[in-house]
């Protein structure tokens, strides 16, 4: 919750104007709509190899970036916290804290990538209201 919050507050000022349509009350829903759409499909959906998940969830989040925010320093910074996020997950893993071994599958990189982008577009939304 709290790195979330960071996210939310520290994404407009990082990250340039998007593309398109600035953030409106539809389209924070909307994109709520396409995390939870990605999320269940990370969990829910059988896929038949680690290679076919990877692929399909990183379309799936790389949709949802294309969809709310186009900008490329949201993409460096969306990719840079859903790797900073998995490793250390991956480290919470290795020292036991974590005991599952849902940690270590490509679902991870998707649902911190996509979550970083939905609390993005939060951000830049409440950013929006606030200085119009």
């Amino acid at each position: 919750g709290m790195a979330a919050t960071c996210i939310g507050i520290i994404y407009p000022y990082v990250t340039s104007e998007p593309e398109g349509d600035p953030p409106d009350g539809a389209m924070v829903i909307r994109c709520v709509a396409v995390f939870v759409g990605i999320y269940q499909a990370s969990t829910k959906i059988y896929f038949s190899s680690y290679v076919e998940l990877f692929v399909t969830l990183m379309a799936l989040a790389a949709g949802m970036w294309w969809l709310f925010d186009r900008s490329q320093s949201g993409l460096i910074l969306s990719v840079f916290i859903a790797f900073l996020s998995a490793s250390l997950t991956h480290f919470l893993y290795i020292l036991r804290i974590f005991t599952g071994n849902d940690f270590l599958y490509p679902r991870v990189w998707s649902i911190y990538f996509s979550a970083c982008v939905l609390f993005g577009t939060i951000g830049r939304w409440i950013y929006q209201l606030e200085h119009s």
